[in-house]
């Protein structure tokens, strides 16, 4: 931005702090019939947010099924997330009645274990990769689950993170890079039977260890391969115990660009009044040149204004013809 005055030249130049992002993945595991997808339009999610994909989900008992399909964001753009899955069974959850946005998303059919150690593919796991260029370096998960067929059904236990590497067997302690202990609802084992996985009238419920709900919360997660597995520790839930049939990734805000917004020089003091978009929590620097060649620095410490920053500068009593000032957020 460029303001001439009187006997002088302002022109103001800004540095931008590019800042990873990709908006929200939603991952809706569908059956393969697609009674239960999501429109591109329909909102869903603890986060809401529209353009959720729909993923077929068959159960493979001979091992990893990887989705070819490519992954978009909320902003319909495409990423290069991957998803793989393995898992022994799934049941959809015959507990919700509603047939919104939301109760479609819960009432999918995702990968679930089975409880039995005699059989060869005990545990369920569904891997992302590519997180990092899809969803930022640092981003929150979302699990949401069900359970299968009547009150006998649910289960408690717990959900694991785990990086490159662990799709392919149960993750060790030494693996798991974050825990969370789940409850699900409609289940006998966690004193919730007749409690529907879903009902718009209660919405979503955060479960934990001790209580029962319908999504876990990871927070600030750094891997770039996210591998999701969830332990029974009550028996006799068999393949009905959990199911993981959504996911969200939410990565950080997008930034303001920073744009300078206004220039302006008092008529009476000569000072230069500077105005610029900002992002909040941020510091920034100003610096003037006379020739875009050599810069000083007027001030390195700047706090942010909010989504509007300004900064009052006084050149000097005798400014020159020509001044630049340059700004950079930190």
């Amino acid at each position: 931005m460029k303001l001439t005055l009187p006997n002088l030249l302002i022109a103001a130049v800004v540095l931008p702090v590019t800042t990873a992002f990709s908006g929200i993945i939603g991952i809706s595991m569908t059956d393969p019939v697609g009674q239960f997808d999501l429109g591109p339009d329909e909102i869903a999610g603890v986060v809401p947010s529209p353009n959720w994909n729909n993923i077929p989900y068959t159960p493979n008992q001979n091992g990893t099924t990887t989705i070819a399909q490519v992954i978009h964001n909320s902003k319909s753009e495409a990423t290069s997330l991957g998803l793989s899955y393995r898992a022994w069974d799934g049941r959809n959850a015959s507990s919700i009645l509603n047939d919104d946005a939301n109760s479609r998303m819960m009432k999918g059919k995702g990968p679930s274990p089975f409880d039995s150690s005699s059989d060869p593919h005990p545990y369920a796991a569904i891997e992302l990769t590519g997180c990092h260029a899809a969803a930022g370096k640092t981003y929150d998960v979302y699990i949401y689950i069900g359970t299968g067929i009547g009150f006998t059904s649910g289960s408690y236990g717990n959900m694991y993170l785990s990086g490159a590497g662990t799709f392919g067997s149960f993750p060790s302690a030494a693996n798991r890079v974050a825990t969370s202990g789940y409850r699900t609802l409609n289940s006998r084992f966690t004193n919730t039977a007749g409690i529907s996985v879903y009902d718009p009238n209660r919405g979503f419920i955060r479960t934990d260890a001790s209580v029962g709900g319908n999504y876990l919360k990871f927070e600030a997660v750094t891997l770039d391969t996210l591998t999701i597995t969830p332990q029974m520790l009550n028996s006799n839930s068999n393949f009905h115990g959990v199911s993981m049939v959504g996911i969200q990734l939410i990565g950080p805000d997008p930034p303001n660009p920073l744009i300078i917004t206004s220039i302006s020089r008092h008529a009476l003091s000569g000072t230069l009044l500077c105005t610029w978009r900002s992002n909040p929590g941020r510091v920034y620097l100003v610096e003037f040149s006379t020739d875009l060649k050599t810069w000083q620095v007027v001030n390195n410490a700047v706090p942010s204004g909010g989504d509007s920053t300004s900064f009052l500068y006084w050149p000097e009593p005798n400014p020159p013809d020509r001044l630049f000032l340059r700004i950079r957020e930190l």
